[in-house]
């Protein structure tokens, strides 16, 4: 097993934040302004692991820390937030493989308000075929959901939202893959110029 961590830390001062309002006539408006002060931390932990020689396994995570400070609107938002992928692959005879690999955002934290969590997944089967140099991939992904729902929740200076989204991601995917060309090896040929010694006269 191989196990990486490293810790992260950023921040954007006056960053493009989307911000919604409403006017007189209760219309609300979104549009990005230099608003508020951004910073990020937090912990990515990856790790692989094959339980046998055909038999892959690869995950990551990252949890974080999100704050949002704006003096100029007097708002100030701190969450936790995390996402989690897991990736397996499993070699079978005659060049095929069979994969899946899944997705998961935890509910994250806006200037104002949240996002709910998400979530996507995919199932694919891969052939090599090593004389053609080509790589046919089939994959189902979400095969299982319709529509992947998430909410979006604002409040502001006298109003609450709740926008609910819907995500149709539900398809079949066919990917070809082809190699072409050579690898070779670049030989420098050296050369000396004598144009300087033809150029003299013999006395």
């Amino acid at each position: 097993m191989i196990i990486n961590a490293a810790i992260f830390w950023k921040q954007t001062n006056n960053a493009i934040i989307e911000y919604t309002e409403t006017n007189v006539k209760g219309i609300s408006i979104t549009s990005k302004q230099n608003l508020a002060a951004n910073k990020q931390y937090g912990l990515n932990l990856s790790a692989s692991i094959k339980p046998n020689a055909k038999w892959s396994i690869n995950g990551n995570t990252n949890i974080n820390n999100l704050n949002f400070n704006s003096g100029a609107l007097q708002i100030f938002k701190e969450g936790w937030a995390a996402d989690f992928n897991l990736n397996t692959t499993y070699k079978l005879p005659a060049g095929y493989a069979v994969q899946a690999f899944g997705d998961y955002n935890t509910r994250q934290v806006t200037l104002q308000g949240f996002e709910t969590s998400r979530y996507y997944y995919s199932f694919g089967v891969k052939k090599e075929i090593p004389a053609k140099q080509l790589t046919l991939t089939l994959m189902a992904v979400n095969p299982f959901t319709e529509s992947i729902n998430q909410r979006v929740i604002l409040n502001g200076a006298g109003f609450e939202s709740t926008s609910n989204n819907s995500y149709y991601n539900r398809a079949v995917k066919l990917t070809i893959g082809w190699e072409f060309g050579k690898l070779f090896d670049k030989k420098e040929r050296k050369k000396i110029n004598n144009d300087d010694v033809k150029g003299m006269d013999k006395g």
